[in-house]
């Protein structure tokens, strides 16, 4: 109990201090829950091939350590093949820039963007002649975003609000303007 002066009396207040935790806590699954169920949703290789047969693309996730993601995004257009590996922290996600959008008619993407255009860590880009030859490490490429593609709307919209997720609870705030 804390009290207060008001007007020549004590006014006894009482704080319920479980109350003010709760308001001061992110509301949702926990870090650990949230990351896991991300882990179990986004770890399955999902390929696609357009219905020409022209275009065909795969984007693995390669490894999903606490909050840092290595995705592998490997494309096919006709004899082109490149090869691009990225890796994120979700923290430095914005969660306010996430979209799902639609590739082809059973093809949707989540998108994720890096707040102020921060460039993600490009670990590699192979075209079809170097396939072979993995590159040392670089250190910060061109990149900006990060995507994923499911079979359905639904389970796109669900995975992105939460990626939202994880990036809150992994730290990453959205741009204050």
């Amino acid at each position: 109990m804390i009290a207060v002066w008001c007007h020549n009396m004590v006014a006894p207040v009482l704080l319920l201090a479980p109350m003010i935790a709760l308001a001061q806590s992110a509301p949702g699954p926990s870090k650990q829950e949230t990351l896991d169920w991300l882990k179990g949703h986004l770890t399955q290789a999902v390929e696609y091939q357009t219905d020409d047969g022209q275009v065909f693309r795969s984007i693995h996730v390669h490894t999903f350590e606490d909050c840092r993601v290595t995705v592998i995004d490997t494309v096919r257009k006709g004899k082109r093949l490149s090869v691009h590996g990225m890796e994120v922290t979700l923290s430095d996600l914005d969660p306010a820039h996430i979209e799902v959008q639609r590739w082809y008619p059973e093809v949707w993407a989540v998108t994720a963007n890096t707040r102020s255009k921060k460039p993600l860590v490009d670990l590699f880009q192979l075209r079809k002649a170097d396939v072979k030859k993995l590159p040392p490490r670089s250190k910060r490429g061109q990149t900006t975003g990060i995507w994923f593609i499911f079979p359905s709307q639904e389970l796109a919209q669900r995975v992105g609000r939460g990626i939202e997720h994880g990036i809150r609870v992994c730290g990453g705030k959205s741009e204050p303007f």
